[in-house]
């Protein structure tokens, strides 16, 4: 038997649909599918390609809302459109990922000092109507994310990896990594950046030599953006700090393509992610060399955003992933140079 109905207002919201999970050009339609052969879900959104929700222009966050969904399949995933300042799913009866399927907002965090927020305060007014407000209150992020890595230094020695950015707490993002360097006396590399309370920390760029100054640039705080590498020839090369946006590509380098992780917020009284599934707000990793080149200093990777789901007692199932890791330290000079790795964001799990 297909049971629900569409409802009144909830912590869940009423379960009608949106309309703004678009995939293959169209948006997708609500229809009763059969859940592994077996759970009837009435007025399910079934996501099986790469699928995306924009970002309102009312409140930059990518929000949908609905009674069922399932991500369905190993090239099925569901992600903001570009970088926003989250995806927010709101969803009456359940969310769930099966077959490898994946939600996810690696990269797309929206860098900004935006102070302290609730993933509700992100939802756009119309929508306010049909959700329950009172126990969205307690979901407070942190209006400023985790540390960035601090600068590497001539102290430290003539060729210097980039340091690490500081790992997330509780709603919180993690912090952007350093460059990595090549010293000489007085010089010294760009720290990366804090995280945000809606983007993981930006990265600062590697660099060379100066003769007494900073090599690159530090990073932006509050997630962006990420700052450009200091490379002199194909042979001494640097490149990009991750960020939002990410730094500028130098000469013999790639720039770095992303930045920091977003805000993943999932409210449902049933949340279900099936084994070889993922729930990701990974941070990016730094830019790479173009080409191979012995002298490389990469440029750091960006943090970890948050992850926060909510459930009803008993309603949390994940035999998969859910994750918010900094992005990984781009191997540099002799293997042993590295850019500093982003710090890992935060996952908060909830009963309401």
């Amino acid at each position: 038997m297909w049971g629900g109905r569409v409802g009144g207002r909830s912590f869940f919201g009423n379960g009608q649909y949106t309309g703004n999970i678009m995939q293959g050009g169209a948006a997708l339609q609500p229809q009763d599918y059969m859940l592994d052969g077996v759970t009837p879900l009435r007025r399910c959104i079934v996501v099986t390609g790469a699928a995306t929700v924009a970002p309102s222009a009312e409140t930059g966050a990518s929000v949908v809302m609905g009674r069922n969904v399932v991500v369905d399949g190993a090239v099925a995933t569901l992600a903001p459109s570009t970088a926003s300042k989250g995806l927010i799913m709101l969803f009456r009866s359940g969310i769930y990922c099966r077959n490898g399927g994946r939600i996810h907002v690696d990269g797309l965090g929206k860098a900004g000092a935006f102070g302290n927020l609730t993933p509700y305060s992100l939802i756009p007014v119309r929508l306010r109507a049909s959700i329950a407000p009172r126990r969205h209150a307690q979901f407070v992020l942190s209006a400023a994310g985790a540390a960035g890595g601090i600068r590497a230094s001539r102290d430290e020695g003539v060729y210097v990896a980039g340091h690490a950015g500081a790992a997330a707490g509780t709603m919180q993002t993690g912090g952007g990594g350093g460059g990595a360097v090549n010293t000489l006396p007085g010089d010294f590399g760009g720290a990366g950046g804090a995280g945000g309370p809606l983007c993981g920390g930006a990265a600062s760029g590697g660099g060379h030599n100066a003769g007494g100054g900073a090599i690159s640039a530090d990073a932006g705080a509050y997630g962006g953006p990420g700052t450009k590498g200091r490379g002199v020839s194909a042979t001494y090369s640097a490149s990009s700090g991750a960020g939002n946006p990410p730094g500028g590509a130098d000469t013999y380098c790639e720039a770095a393509l992303l930045g920091g992780g977003g805000l993943l917020a999932l409210f449902s009284p049933a949340i279900d992610i099936d084994s070889g599934c993922i729930c990701s707000a990974d941070g990016a990793q730094g830019g790479l060399m173009a080409s191979p080149g012995y002298w490389h200093f990469p440029g750091g990777s960006a943090g970890g955003g948050l992850v926060c789901a909510a459930t009803r007692p008993g309603g949390w199932r994940n035999r998969g992933t859910v994750r918010a890791l900094g992005g990984a330290a781009v191997p540099g000079c002799q293997g042993l140079y590295n850019g500093g790795p982003g710090g890992a964001g935060s996952v908060n799990i909830f009963e309401v």
